[in-house]
């Protein structure tokens, strides 16, 4: 994959969104809405459903620096239960709690949140979402 150019990395069936390049590693975490993460190899190989937390959904969530682990907010479904920030380690497909909040800020992003349907196209130049095109 030529350094600075924009491709398509897998093709997927729901509006992907929040593509991150993992550190170290050819690999990309994207979302699938507020119920899932993803992770494909820069090749789309190896696209799978992260094991997450159930009953709730996903906000926001970013690589560890050493790109070891993903850390994110899991808002339970039941309301009397606090945000949750978990850490899940891909290679070991492990998911833990590391703590719980009334109060959270977003812990990231920038301003690059488009959906992108059906495609997920990533600018290696930027590590950042290249624009939403049709693809035939």
């Amino acid at each position: 994959m030529a350094k600075g150019s924009a491709t398509t990395v897998v093709e997927i069936p729901f509006p992907g969104s929040h593509p991150i390049a993992r550190p170290r590693r050819a690999q990309v975490l994207y979302r699938q809405g507020d119920e899932a993460l993803w992770l494909v190899n820069f090749d789309g190989r190896q696209n799978r459903k992260l094991k997450t937390a159930p009953d709730g959904t996903i906000g926001t969530a970013f690589w560890a620096p050493n790109g070891r682990t993903v850390l994110y907010l899991h808002i339970p479904a039941d309301t009397t239960k606090l945000v949750a920030v978990r850490e899940h380690t891909p290679d070991e497909n492990s998911d833990k709690q590391i703590a719980t909040t009334s109060q959270f800020a977003s812990l990231g992003f920038e301003s690059h949140q488009v959906f992108i349907r059906p495609v997920l196209l990533v600018d290696f130049r930027r590590q950042a979402v290249g624009p939403a095109r049709e693809i035939d």
